[in-house]
């Protein structure tokens, strides 16, 4: 019967004991949405698929993810405090970072938001002595 009591306590253990991981879920969300954003028509932040996002502790690279179709993505890590970078892949390849608390056996939750580049122009600007046709 001892047995069977430690097969049971070990099935209610989180798993996160010791030097165990703990885990940081979030969100890579670029904004603005739209060129230009008014009062009357909100303009909501979007998911980013496929950005990188990287956890590091000072110089040190602890993890990387790549976000989902959602714009989510975890990562499993020791308690304690990270930058977490998430870098928009392709286009313009915004970043931005925030710190985050992974606390001891815990979830930490955050939500990234990249720099949409809707607002930047399309085109090179135009250098001197060199001509672009319009229209």
């Amino acid at each position: 019967m001892p047995l069977v009591v430690l097969v049971l306590l070990t099935g209610c253990g989180s798993g996160l004991r010791g030097g165990a991981t703990a885990a940081v879920r979030g969100t890579v969300l670029a904004a603005p949405g739209c060129p230009v954003e008014r009062l009357d028509s909100p303009c909501p932040a979007f998911p980013v698929v496929g950005a990188d996002v990287v956890a590091s502790q000072g110089d040190t690279q602890v993890a990387d993810a790549r976000s989902g179709s959602d714009g989510s993505f975890s990562l499993k890590l020791p308690a304690g405090t990270y930058t977490l970078t998430a870098t928009k892949s392709g286009g313009l390849g915004n970043s931005a970072s925030r710190l985050v608390h992974v606390p001891p056996q815990g979830l930490a939750g955050v939500t990234i938001t990249v720099d949409s580049g809707i607002r930047r122009p399309e085109r090179p600007p135009v250098s001197e002595g060199s001509s672009q046709a319009v229209g």
